[in-house]
């Protein structure tokens, strides 16, 4: 997730408690689904938070799928994935998938098929970002922007347009610094980013 995003849903008025999670096993799904799920597991047991916002990143989207596919009622999605199980389960739980159509790490026809298996009985969006590559570093404050709105959308808030203008569309990180963030973080281990 982009570094930036968690910073701005944490200063929301009613701010969006946020826990970026790193995988034991980053690429290999069954351990990455216990590790989300444990992770949703203590939140729930130690701080009574039992409905989750998942947001995944490339093959850390597909763990969000299955464990999403499975908690019905206690998660929805936003992801750009390869790997992705849970998708037909998912329906009517809202659905936000960005892509790049410019990327040469993961084709943007992955998000196209995923929108399609999802099926048009839920609540889901498809945003191809043309040109774009895999860090979607053209767009980066649009597909903030879009994740954040969906992400206060599923949880609940109410935000005014001061804190839309303020908070949510202000750019918190240039282009550059985003991307050396997540190379850093591990986001964006072994891909293709121009």
């Amino acid at each position: 997730m982009h570094v930036s995003i968690v910073d701005k849903l944490a200063s929301l008025r009613q701010g969006i408690p946020v826990l970026r999670l790193d995988y034991r096993y980053p690429a290999d799904n069954m351990p990455c689904v216990e590790d989300v799920t444990a992770a949703m597991d203590h939140l729930d047991q130690n701080y009574s938070i039992r409905k989750f916002v998942l947001v995944g990143w490339s093959l850390g989207g597909a763990p969000v799928f299955t464990v999403s596919g499975r908690e019905k009622g206690r998660a929805t999605v936003a992801s750009r994935t390869a790997k992705t199980g849970g998708i037909r389960q998912l329906s009517p739980r809202h659905l936000l998938l960005l892509h790049g159509t410019g990327d040469r790490t993961l084709s943007w026809y992955c998000s196209q098929n995923l929108y399609e298996l999802y099926g048009a009985k839920g609540h889901r969006q498809l945003k191809l970002f043309e040109g774009d590559d895999h860090a979607l570093t053209l767009n980066a404050l649009k597909a903030e922007e879009l994740l954040c709105d969906f992400i206060v959308k599923c949880a609940g808030v109410k935000i005014d347009d001061n804190q839309e203008e303020k908070v949510i569309q202000k750019p918190w990180l240039d282009s550059k610094e985003r991307v050396e963030l997540m190379k850093k973080g591990g986001d964006l281990e072994g891909e293709s980013v121009e």
